[in-house]
């Protein structure tokens, strides 16, 4: 009896150190995910309604803590489906003053939002503070004008929303502005820039970006110079004047290359 109690007593406690390791175990795999400790909003670029395709950057400041668990964000989409027909195209992720051990993992899209996976190859339990940047692809042509909120958050309750403006471009009557998502002034002292579909450009200009759905080039639709294509940001000075577009038909998005002027030449004397 003596012999059977103690055998008894020792599957027991065998059984009682296995479900004590299965407790932790279950213990660690519960709290491991969801651990994002903070999300601060940074900033999201203003957009141009009816451009075919431009990019966005969003960017948002966060917190980690240190485990091998990929830590899941939420990038709630609504913001765009509010914009009336503007579509997201593509979504991409970066990591900016991040540690070497953190990378992204997969992006995935579920019922209009998108989830971001950040891995963390580190095993030392060393925090992590970095900024996320969203690059989002998009079509707003039809879009409409206003102020719209992007919000990132996760599961551990940690949220954060930035603010966009969508604006008409056709309330600039030179079809240029100061930056790739149409938005900010052109700096006409320095005459850097972008310009976009239906911009007059002149020869000899500098430091000149196609924007919007001519981001990708042009070429000359007709004529000696038919398909050359439009050199930026640097325009030769013996660049073909003429109508410029994405296909070389005339009625694609394009600008037109025209020959600058001086219409007015006041000389001033100051001492005669």
């Amino acid at each position: 009896m003596t012999d059977y109690n103690g055998k008894v007593r020792a599957v027991v406690l065998a059984a009682l150190m296995v479900f004590s390791v299965f407790a932790g175990t279950v213990a660690l795999s519960g709290t491991a995910a969801a651990n994002v400790s903070s999300i601060s909003g940074q900033s999201a670029q203003d957009l141009v309604a009816g451009q075919t395709s431009v990019t966005q950057e969003v960017t948002y400041s966060t917190t980690i803590p240190g485990d091998t668990t990929p830590e899941t964000y939420t990038l709630d989409a609504d913001a765009y489906e509010g914009t009336s027909s503007a579509t997201i195209q593509d979504v991409s992720v970066s990591l900016r003053n991040a540690d070497d051990e953190l990378s992204v993992g997969t992006v995935s899209e579920s019922s209009g939002d998108y989830n971001i996976d950040i891995q963390d190859s580190g095993t030392d339990g060393t925090t992590h503070s970095f900024t996320l940047v969203l690059t989002i692809t998009q079509d707003t042509q039809g879009a409409s004008t206003g102020t719209y909120d992007l919000t990132l958050s996760a599961a551990s309750g940690a949220s954060s929303t930035v603010s966009f403006d969508i604006t008409s471009l056709s309330s600039n009557s030179d079809k240029r502005a100061g930056n790739a998502a149409g938005s900010g002034t052109f700096d006409t002292y320095d005459g850097e820039g972008y310009v976009f579909d239906g911009a007059n450009v002149y020869q000899g200009e500098s430091d000149i970006e196609l924007g919007g759905s001519i981001s990708g080039g042009v070429v000359k639709t007709a004529g000696n110079d038919e398909g050359v294509t439009l050199e930026v940001p640097d325009i030769p000075q013996d660049q073909a004047t003429g109508r410029y577009t994405t296909n070389g038909s005339n009625n694609a998005p394009g600008v037109t290359v025209q020959r600058p002027r001086v219409t007015t030449l006041d000389v001033n004397n100051q001492y005669g």
